[in-house]
């Protein structure tokens, strides 16, 4: 008779993805740097850091969101981006994205944010020249 593979459960707590949000103020510039996976599990603690985060800005201040270290993006995380930008745009600041030009997260943005008029940088220095 052969072995009997004992049934494997694997813990959904230990799937679950983390997204950290760092901010860094610099004069009129936020910058918002994200860094892990930005999906389902972790969306709603994103938007809230990043509610948090652009809440106080009025204009003339300019947001820059740095995905370089994003590592997924999901359909959830894009609506995430989606209404922050949504806000930062009724509220008139400016904000532009920054992310790796050759990676899957520059492809998601540029596919679903496209409408938005949102500028598009491969490097945080590019970005923070723009006025």
């Amino acid at each position: 008779m052969p072995k009997r593979r004992p049934d494997i459960h694997m813990d959904r707590s230990a799937r679950a993805t983390q997204v950290t949000v760092t901010t860094v103020a610099r004069s009129d510039v936020l910058v918002v740097q994200l860094s892990g996976a930005l999906d389902a599990a972790s969306a709603a603690v994103a938007e809230v850091s990043l509610q948090d985060a652009t809440d106080p800005l009025s204009p003339p201040a300019r947001v820059v969101l740095d995905l370089t270290d994003v590592s997924l993006l999901s359909a959830a995380g894009t609506r995430v981006l989606q209404r922050v930008i949504g806000v930062c745009v009724e509220r008139d600041v400016k904000a532009c994205f920054v992310t790796d030009f050759r990676g899957a997260v520059h492809s998601v943005v540029t596919l679903t944010l496209q409408d938005q008029r949102i500028r598009l940088f491969s490097c945080l220095e590019d970005a923070l020249g723009t006025g």
